[in-house]
């Protein structure tokens, strides 16, 4: 009985709550080297180039391990899969920094990046599958805001590594009991599978929604090798336009709550105004102003600049993937594990080509050319949506007899 009462317990708040607490678990190991940057800079080398590679191998691995996580979510149920994810890199991620070399903690993002992948079907169909309709928008809204959630944890990690005297080994310490806790907190979710949930036979109308899925995950890819590059960056790119580095990891972390809040509230209005082409033209808009973001935090100089850069780019540039996840969903309704894996791959391989690319460009250029790249990078990912946005709405005209 008791069992009973503790599963109950987790009921409507905590179906929303479990797969944005996987992801913020999962996601967080890509971050932690980048935000650690200036103190694992003191016990050995930790280029930017490598920085970068690190958090591309992270996506590379998850972008593999997502395509092979379908036929297994389906077979399996998802939490059991969640379970034995959170395990591995409760175990891997603090023993590579306990090894202390850069080697041990490229593999520890490797193998971050493996879990991560493994894991992404199940948390999206967690919330398709067991999250009423109304309250789907929100519940995708608070899982891709594990995100910048992941790295506001990893940001109070680097403030207090750089303002107290504490090893930064100690922050991937916290990660593992916090991937146990994760552990915990599963047990108390029903299990659930992917089974029957796939319809193959749609015909002309599977096709035009297939040639719309498409362009929707060009479009995620391209906002995502934006996107990622902020996280991992951001402090190093704050330091170069004239911020501290206690006063930059301090803006980083205040600016991610800013990013979980957005998402959230994206999440909310998107339940209140239904409709994937609305939510495909706000998510195009969000790019918009995101792109305005990076080129401030090119340009600008001097910590009140930087802020409001930063800001415009967590609070408005990273508010769009619950909608443009929600979007997916709502059109390939009978597709749904297909959909979802198709455009994660696309939003991992852009998170994968992103940090390297950054990286490059700011190690054989600067931080301003990087930003006003991937500024631009963001005003292409709004045009994909806004286009897609165009073909999902001329589906329904079809439709309407």
């Amino acid at each position: 009985m008791s069992g009973t009462r503790a599963r109950a317990r987790l009921g409507g708040a905590g179906r929303l709550l479990l797969p944005g607490l996987i992801t913020i678990l999962l996601i967080a190991p890509s971050l932690l080297p980048g935000t650690l940057a200036f103190a694992i800079r003191r016990d050995f080398d930790l280029s930017v180039t490598t920085i970068g590679a690190a958090v591309s191998g992270y996506y590379l691995l998850s972008t593999v391990a997502t395509r092979a996580a379908v036929p297994l979510a389906r077979r399996y149920d998802p939490l059991t899969m969640t379970r034995a994810c959170l395990l591995t890199s409760a175990i891997c991620v603090p023993a590579s920094a306990l090894l202390g070399t850069t080697g041990a903690l490229l593999a520890g993002c490797l193998i971050a990046g493996t879990t991560n992948g493994l894991a992404t079907p199940s948390a999206n169909m967690l919330i398709a599958l067991n999250v009423p309709e109304r309250h789907r928008g929100l519940a995708f809204g608070i899982r891709v805001s594990a995100v910048p959630g992941a790295a506001g944890l990893c940001a109070l990690a680097a403030y207090v590594v750089a303002t107290h005297d504490v090893a930064w080994p100690a922050a991937y310490l916290a990660y593992g009991l916090a991937c146990l806790v994760g552990i915990g907190c599963t047990f108390l979710a029903p299990p659930t599978t992917l089974a029957d949930t796939e319809d193959e036979a749609e015909g002309a109308n599977g096709a035009s929604r297939g040639g719309t899925l498409h362009i929707l995950a060009a479009g995620g890819l391209l906002a995502s090798i934006a996107g990622s590059a902020t996280s991992p960056f951001l402090v190093d790119g704050l330091i170069a336009g004239g911020a501290d580095p206690g006063a930059a990891a301090l803006l980083f972390g205040l600016s991610a709550w800013i990013g979980v809040s957005a998402r959230i509230i994206a999440g909310i209005v998107a339940d209140r105004v239904p409709g994937a082409v609305l939510h495909l033209v706000a998510a195009a808009g969000l790019l918009v102003f995101g792109s305005v973001g990076m080129l401030i935090l090119g340009f600008g100089r001097g910590t009140p600049m930087l802020a409001v850069g930063t800001v415009l780019t967590f609070a408005l540039g990273w508010a769009w993937p619950g909608l443009l996840h929600h979007a997916t969903l709502t059109v390939h309704r009978t597709q749904m594990a297909r959909a979802t894996a198709a455009l994660q791959t696309g939003t991992y391989v852009g998170a994968l080509i992103g940090p390297l690319g950054f990286g490059l460009i700011v190690e054989h250029l600067s931080f301003t050319w990087a930003w006003s790249g991937y500024a631009t990078m963001l005003l292409a990912s709004a045009a994909m949506l806004a286009l897609a946005s165009r073909r999902v709405r001329r589906a329904g005209e079809r439709a309407v007899p």
